[in-house]
């Protein structure tokens, strides 16, 4: 079996370790945004993961590094051991053809080191300890350092003294998925932990009132016999999701243009509600929120069956408190952070009483 790791936003470890086991995978270790695994069989099918954001092939880790100045010239060191032979056979296993990366990747892939730092004060920069780690790769293989367009990323991920190393595999997966739909659309790999933490059972409805451009909806693809009922009042969001939805293989989708607060479905008609609610910055602001919680909150309620479920996302994290603890219809079973870019939003599990 080889050693892989996992990053992805802080808050959904668990989700992603569930879904690293379905498919097979030994979890070793999950924490602050990276999951630890081993696997075997053919490296590429890991790229299939939803609930990551980037997967790389382990050349190494420790848990000692230091916090000084003089951790560059360790991890250096420490990086020239590691068996980045063995890491450089499975990335080339992984790679198949497409715009960036040809079916043969080079004999010596162009390569940059990038590093995401963590877990409080160091004594030295990311680029420095990218330096470091890249010279300890080329300590064994002549592959050349390209900063642009890069064939190759080594990727560094160090949380306190905590240090994992390895070679990405793909891109980056989740953005993949959400260059179809925009940059400003939630995350995919948000998306899909929201949709596992609602478990829409077979031949279920997954209303998203507040559409946007799409992210939910896009997901509910890997739930085969599921299907989608979105929609959202802004005109170009919904125009962006109408052209890209149908291509995406939900054999079941209905869009419409709706207000969120009245929506067009029967009391209790519904079982499953996922959405990622305005959060005030990017669309709509607080003001306007402050008018629309107060009244979405009951609606959602009004038209989802009783025992049904909702997974909210919000940064009101003040304005849910107080319509949740307004309508007694409401049974909040679970609240988790999420970082999201420097964001810590709530998730929100709720049941209908």
């Amino acid at each position: 079996m080889e050693s892989y790791f996992a990053t992805l936003p802080s808050g959904l470890e668990d989700l992603a370790a569930a879904e690293i086991g379905e498919r097979g995978g030994e979890v070793l270790a999950a924490s602050a945004g990276l999951v630890s695994f081993r696997a075997a069989g053919p490296p590429r099918a890991l790229l299939a993961l939803r609930t990551i954001e980037r997967l790389c092939v382990a050349a190494g880790s420790r848990e000692d590094l230091p916090r000084g100045a003089e951790a560059p010239a360790e991890a250096e060191r420490w990086a020239a051991g590691l068996d980045w032979a063995r890491a450089a056979e499975v990335w080339r296993a992984a790679q198949g053809a497409s715009a960036e990366a040809p079916a043969a990747p080079p004999a010596a892939p162009p390569f940059r080191a990038s590093v995401t730092r963590s877990g409080g004060e160091h004594a030295f920069r990311s680029p420095d300890l990218e330096v470091a780690l890249g010279s300890g790769l080329r300590a064994q293989l002549p592959w050349p350092v390209q900063l642009k367009r890069p064939v190759a990323t080594l990727r560094g991920v160090l949380r306190g003294e905590q240090l994992w190393v390895g070679l990405q595999l793909g891109g980056e997966l989740s953005d993949a998925r959400r260059a179809l739909l925009g940059e400003t659309a939630l995350r995919p790999c948000v998306a899909q932990a929201m949709l596992r933490l609602a478990a829409p059972p077979p031949g279920s409805w997954v209303l998203d009132p507040l559409c946007g451009l799409g992210s939910i909806p896009a997901e509910l693809a890997a739930w085969p016999g599921r299907g989608a009922l979105a929609g959202d009042r802004d005109r170009q969001a919904l125009a962006c999701a109408r052209r890209s939805l149908p291509g995406l293989g939900l054999p079941r989708l209905a869009l419409a243009r709706w207000d969120a607060r009245r929506l067009p479905f029967a009391s209790g008609s519904l079982t499953r509600i996922v959405s990622d609610l305005p959060f005030g910055r990017r669309v709509g602001s607080h003001r306007a929120n402050r008018r629309l919680y107060p009244a979405l909150l009951p609606e959602l309620a009004r038209v989802l069956a009783p025992g049904g479920g909702a997974v909210l996302l919000s940064g009101e994290v003040r304005l849910m408190s107080e319509a949740l603890a307004g309508d007694e219809r409401w049974e909040l079973r679970g609240l988790r952070r999420i970082d999201l870019g420097g964001l810590e939003p709530g998730l929100y599990e709720l049941s209908r009483r």
